[in-house]
């Protein structure tokens, strides 16, 4: 059997591919989820390093300042990308077989509520009991 030796020199391996940017058919309130949650759990992450500091002050003002530090200090690793846990979230809230302009399209239409779907109640006039009427009863 002869083996054909005309093969391209260079085939684009999976890795070498260009790589599809999935995250822009991940509908907003599933990101704002996964972003909320990871920055949950960068505060008490924080939270906990920060009482392995013994700093002696238990003030009302102190943990007050204390909590707004964690905060920001979370919504900077957040925002920055650096625990990759809200990768982790949307992969489990919203798979990657999901992410595709199709649906995409489909989420993002459920979302936004039609103005001819929503219902104002009856379409006939509701009857109003009279005094008499429900005396009568």
């Amino acid at each position: 059997m002869k083996l054909d030796n005309n093969l391209p020199k260079s085939i684009p391996l999976h890795s070498q591919s260009k790589k599809i940017d999935d995250k822009k058919f991940i509908p907003t309130p599933y990101k704002k989820i996964a972003e909320s949650m990871e920055q949950q759990f960068a505060e008490h992450m924080l939270e906990e390093m920060k009482k392995s500091l013994d700093s002696g002050e238990n003030s009302t003002a102190s943990t007050y300042y204390k909590n707004l530090l964690n905060k920001e200090q979370a919504k900077g690793l957040v925002h920055n990308s650096q625990l990759g846990i809200q990768d982790m979230i949307l992969n489990d809230i919203y798979p990657k077989r999901l992410r595709n302009e199709i649906t995409y399209n489909h989420q993002v239409k459920k979302l936004v509520p039609q103005k001819n779907s929503i219902s104002m109640g009856p379409k006939q006039p509701i009857k109003m009991a009279t005094q008499r009427e429900i005396h009568d009863e």
